[in-house]
């Protein structure tokens, strides 16, 4: 997720703990309405027996691969598109990275959508390639604000419009996923893009913002916010600037302390 000021409890702290720490911080981000917290309570880390994760957008396929399993691990390559005759529709590879996540409990299914990639025409088309359905999705999650995690989430949105469950969980580290981000490096600078607010909800998603670790689904959680002072900092400048959008709902009152001192220095902020 997001990272944050150091005062936020460590992912790995909760996994070693057992998630007997884990809370749930729940904001309701809905233009107009008064931030509403939920109550603060302990959950166990949840187990499932069984987990398939889907790769539905990443930067590359390994088309010829063979599948293979290793213990109880089993990957299955999609391949190619052909067969009989000409190939009609492949698997889009490009800048960015959605994942599926199907876990089974029991008789129980929970199916959660990671990301949303870098545009929605090779997001759309690999989630009816690999028969992902948006009417069975529990909740999404989004790990951070910018446009190769979340380019192609407005046209998945319009694209399944009428499918989604009213109120499903859309998930977020915090408002920081609402800043809009510039690109300042070669080949040259340009806007990279913040999430629109409203997108959310004409789709009637309920916005979740989880700077805390959150029991998503029943069957996962999320690491809440990652602090800068982990390992997992940034260990050189970057090439991405945080501003103020008003339109999309980036408010500096709302942000964690060390992100609105970035932010006010205008370096990098991933």
């Amino acid at each position: 997720m997001e990272q944050a000021d150091a005062g936020h409890i460590g992912r790995r702290a909760v996994v070693r703990g057992g998630g007997a720490a884990a809370a749930a911080a729940l904001d309701v981000l809905f233009g107009g309405l008064k931030p509403a917290q939920a109550q603060q309570s302990g959950v166990a880390v949840p187990e499932v027996d069984r987990l398939a994760v889907r790769v539905l957008v990443d930067s590359y396929q390994i088309a010829v691969a063979p599948s293979f399993k290793r213990d109880n691990v089993e990957v299955e390559r999609f391949g190619w598109a052909l067969g009989d005759a000409p190939p009609d529709k492949a698997i889009i590879s490009e800048f960015g990275l959605s994942l599926h996540a199907a876990s089974v409990r029991g008789d129980q299914t929970r199916n959660v959508l990671i990301d949303f990639g870098f545009t929605s025409n090779a997001l759309n088309n690999n989630l009816e390639l690999l028969g992902v359905d948006p009417s069975t999705l529990g909740a999404m999650v989004l790990s951070h604000g910018h446009y190769d995690h979340f380019g192609g989430l407005a046209g998945f949105l319009r694209a399944a419009e009428g499918q989604l469950k009213p109120g499903t969980p859309f998930v977020v580290g915090g408002e920081a996923c609402f800043c809009a981000r510039q690109w300042t490096a070669p080949p040259l600078p340009g806007n990279f893009g913040a999430v629109d607010r409203g997108a959310l909800q004409a789709a009637k998603l309920t916005l979740v913002s989880a700077e805390q670790p959150l029991l998503i689904a029943d069957h996962a959680f999320t690491t809440g916010q990652v602090p800068l002072t982990t390992f997992e900092k940034v260990l050189s400048p970057s090439k991405m600037t945080v501003g103020v959008n008003g339109r999309f709902g980036c408010y500096p009152d709302k942000l964690p302390k060390d992100i609105r001192s970035a932010m006010k220095l205008r370096p990098s902020i991933t």
